[in-house]
């Protein structure tokens, strides 16, 4: 069988080979299967480009960039049509010390220090102004991205953060007031978002050497911006221990060592410059006034407190300084925190508590009062002097060319804005309640931290709103005055603030039982999907 089949095969192929040409089989299985390989390259670079618009790290990428634009675009036309912007007074004056080779601690060296190359060294301080808006931008998309990736805000909830960052007027026109008070409120937000994380995550994002880093950088940072930030992570550490005592390493790491190391670079700077320490009457704001009161209402002061009070400024001048009661600019200057100026002001407390009380309420009350705040023109005014002044013709010519120059047209009007805006009653009742109102963070913070409490598994989420209550405790104890600027380092939290209120991130107080949503939540996986596991 094998022979024959041999033989009867043999003819035909010679056949082929002699007659006319018929198709190569193996010729038409090797075209057959270049095809078939360009076919399947093509498939898998179209799954490929397919896939890579698809995965979800370039979704988030792009998205972030989308968010950054959306942000920054408001904020860079109100720096265009208002240019050179704003550059607080306060700020303005420590400019003008480092200038001159003083370092002075009145406000933030640190930020003098990286502020001076663009507000003194540039061809004009309004290219500091760009790089402030970068700093709120960065910031502000890390946070809304990061909250997103948390699922603690829906896609929809997102974008309204957006547009509330981006379009709501106190935050266009206090971008483009220059000082460490708004950097140092810009980067609260994302501060404020690291420790939701925390709490989503049950304080398990400590574990993660990135996060700690993140964390710790952060807290220094903020320090170095704001003496009053100190309180923040006084209060954290504290929160943080009872949350997760067996955590204590990895918190005293994250929160403690920055504090550690802001006292410990700024004993060696200070040591090192001769920097000239800020006066402690900041510190002296309150009881000032209530000293000023007293003698104001012509109360008896006993003989030896009397005797001691006015070495210091005779009664006539205590009771003219006093003024409307509204700010202890006045009352506090040339004062000292000593012991004997407390054990005075402590025994003239005790003889007329409610005096002290009244004046401590007049002072601080637009903290807490739904009124529209009537310092927000101060800070949009010019004030040649505080650059002058400290300059005294050391600092250069274009410098001072520009601080003392007319403000530009479009500068003037938005200091008219202002004047029309609290002038009126309707916008002022509307507007000026809801964009500068100094008792709005108080409001939100209460608000806030009563949805939190009364949601159920909401407690953990308190957490957020360390940053917030710090803050406003040190304005309650230290502030001379009831400034927009200073509620304005609020006013950025309270969007967070809020999106944290309506989460709907499921969390308990206590760290026992964290499962399965602690390690999707560490994995990076949204927290929807750990609903649906659980």
């Amino acid at each position: 069988m094998a022979a024959a089949t041999a033989t009867s095969t043999t003819p035909a192929s010679q056949g082929s080979t002699m007659g006319q040409p018929v198709p190569d089989e193996s010729m038409s299985a090797v075209t057959d299967d270049v095809a078939g390989a360009q076919s399947k390259a093509v498939s898998v670079t179209a799954a490929r480009s397919k896939a890579k618009v698809a995965d979800p790290r370039n979704h988030a990428w792009l998205r972030a960039v989308l968010v950054f634009v959306c942000v920054l675009v408001p904020s860079l036309c109100m720096w265009l049509y208002v240019f050179p912007g704003f550059l607080q007074p306060d700020h303005a004056m420590t400019i003008a010390y480092l200038a001159t080779g003083t370092y002075d601690a009145w406000h933030s060296v640190f930020w003098a220090l990286l502020a001076k190359p663009l507000l003194y060294d540039a061809p004009s301080y309004g290219w500091y102004g760009l790089a402030q808006l970068l700093v709120y931008a960065g910031a502000i998309t890390f946070s809304i991205v990061r909250l997103r990736k948390l699922d603690v805000v829906s896609t929809a909830g997102m974008w309204v953060l957006v547009a509330v960052f981006a379009l709501s007027p106190c935050f266009v026109l206090y971008n483009v007031t220059y000082s460490s008070d708004i950097v140092f409120a810009t980067l609260l937000v994302p501060y404020t978002v690291l420790l939701v994380e925390l709490a989503v995550t049950r304080l398990e994002s400590l574990k993660r050497p990135g996060f700690l880093a993140g964390l710790m950088v952060m807290t220094f940072v903020l320090l170095e911006l704001r003496k009053n930030a100190l309180l923040i992570p006084l209060v954290l550490l504290v929160v943080l221990l009872i949350v997760r005592r067996d955590l204590w390493k990895r918190i005293l790491t994250g929160v403690l060592v920055p504090v550690v190391a802001f006292l410990g670079v700024n004993a060696v700077f200070d040591a090192a410059f001769d920097v000239q320490k800020s006066p402690s009457q900041e510190l002296m704001s309150v009881p000032a006034m209530q000293v000023a009161r007293v003698y104001a209402a012509g109360l008896q002061v006993p003989g030896d407190v009397d005797a001691y009070f006015t070495s210091i400024r005779p009664a006539e001048e205590w009771k003219g300084n006093y003024g409307d009661g509204q700010s202890a600019d006045s009352e506090k200057q040339g004062l000292e925190l000593t012991p004997e100026f407390i054990r005075n002001w402590a025994e003239l407390g005790a003889q007329y508590p409610t005096v002290y009380a009244s004046a401590y309420w007049t002072l601080m009350k637009h903290f807490f009062t739904m009124d529209p705040a009537p310092t927000v023109a101060l800070d949009f005014s010019a004030y040649p002097q505080f650059t002058t002044i400290p300059c005294k013709s050391l600092c250069k010519t274009e410098y001072e060319q520009q601080m003392t120059a007319p403000q530009t047209e479009h500068q003037s009007e938005v200091l008219q804005w202002f004047t029309r805006l609290f002038g009126t009653p309707v916008l002022m009742q509307t507007i000026g309640r809801l964009f500068f109102n100094t008792a709005l963070p108080f409001w939100t913070l209460l608000a806030v931290f009563l949805v939190l409490m009364f949601r159920k598994k909401r407690k953990r989420l308190l957490i957020a709103l360390v940053p917030m209550a710090s803050l406003f405790l040190a304005f309650l104890c230290f502030s001379p005055i009831v400034l927009i600027r200073y509620a304005m380092e609020m006013y950025y939290m309270v969007p967070v603030l809020v999106a944290v209120a309506v989460s709907r991130v499921p969390l308990a107080m206590s760290p026992r039982g964290a499962g399965k949503s602690d390690s999707v939540a560490e994995s990076g996986m949204p927290a929807s999907s750990a609903r649906l596991t659980e």
